[in-house]
């Protein structure tokens, strides 16, 4: 929620588009996240970081793009 999630969501897809235009093989976390039920659930009540939960999610979700990709 806020004022500038529209600005916020237009920085990150263009950004994303970016590394990706300059063949950067990129794993974009935002949508991973947003699959959840509760997104906010991955991060610390008190500040926006990850807790245990959403590192846990975002290396599940590295470790399928790495194997995906056969990057290993």
């Amino acid at each position: 929620t806020g004022k500038y999630m529209d600005t916020e969501k237009r920085v990150h897809e263009k950004f994303v588009t970016i590394l990706r235009e300059r063949s950067m093989n990129v794993l974009d976390l935002k949508p991973v996240f947003e699959a959840a039920d509760d997104p906010m659930s991955f991060t610390f009540s008190t500040d926006p970081h990850w807790n245990e939960d959403g590192h846990k999610l975002a290396a599940d979700a590295l470790h399928k793009h790495i194997l995906d990709n056969k990057l290993l």
